[in-house]
């Protein structure tokens, strides 16, 4: 029931917690959505949180945040979620009624969730072969996932506007850039003035397909461990 993504995160201007948080991606959360995934493998049989429910109350009560779901036995409502941008123009219309984040934002807020972040990229690599064609890769071929400055500015502009709209909580929200290559917005500086607009950056590694074996993979220890230091 663990997580099975690893992040690497650096947030700009805040003070430094006395602890560290802990945090829970729910995958899978009902038996339904185990037998449907295959991302990396199969996810039949795997634990579900419905099936588990009332079975693990220390977690219920600890965890402080929680990845795109606000059900089950946590108290917590402190969550955050992934999103795609550059996919279609639809999704990204800049009319904040018609927006598909805003539409994401309203419906965590309408069920009581206090957005922390929001993990944000262009996934062009997958998605142009999942059913968006019209994706569009970023601004760096060495890393597709990395937003354009525009896109950022964009975004923060939108959420001006639908707060303005009166449809949604907040006039900003925390947008974490996640990346795809282990060291390259650390070494190469024209990523800098995509880094100052956004809040921080966060490293996804998985248990499979190319991030393993640990020791060979494309998530090999020294280079994570390298673009860690540099957060």
């Amino acid at each position: 029931m663990m997580l099975t993504l690893g992040t690497l995160m650096a947030a700009w201007g805040e003070t430094t917690p006395q602890h560290g948080l802990v945090g829970l991606r729910p995958l899978p959360i009902t038996a339904e959505q185990a037998s449907k995934g295959n991302h990396g493998g199969s996810w039949a049989g795997c634990p579900t949180f419905d099936a588990q429910k009332g079975n693990y109350p220390f977690c219920a009560e600890h965890v402080d945040v929680i990845m795109g779901w606000l059900d089950g036995d946590f108290k917590t409502k402190r969550m955050f979620f992934e999103y795609y941008w550059g996919l279609d123009a639809g999704r990204d219309d800049l009319d904040p009624q018609k927006n598909l984040l805003i539409k994401t934002i309203r419906g965590w807020e309408a069920k009581g969730g206090k957005i922390e972040h929001i993990l944000i990229c262009r996934e062009y690599d997958l998605a142009i072969h999942r059913g968006y064609p019209d994706a569009q890769p970023g601004p760096f071929k060495e890393d597709t996932r990395i937003l354009f400055g525009k896109d950022v500015d964009d975004i923060r502009a939108l959420f001006r506007n639908a707060h303005k709209a009166g449809l949604t909580k907040h006039d900003n929200y925390k947008l974490i850039q996640m990346v795809q290559h282990p060291t390259f917005f650390a070494d190469d500086q024209r990523f800098l003035p995509i880094l100052r607009k956004v809040d921080g950056i966060a490293y996804e590694c998985h248990q499979f397909n190319r991030h393993w074996p640990l020791e060979t993979g494309w998530s090999a220890p020294e280079k994570v461990v390298r673009g860690a230091k540099w957060t």
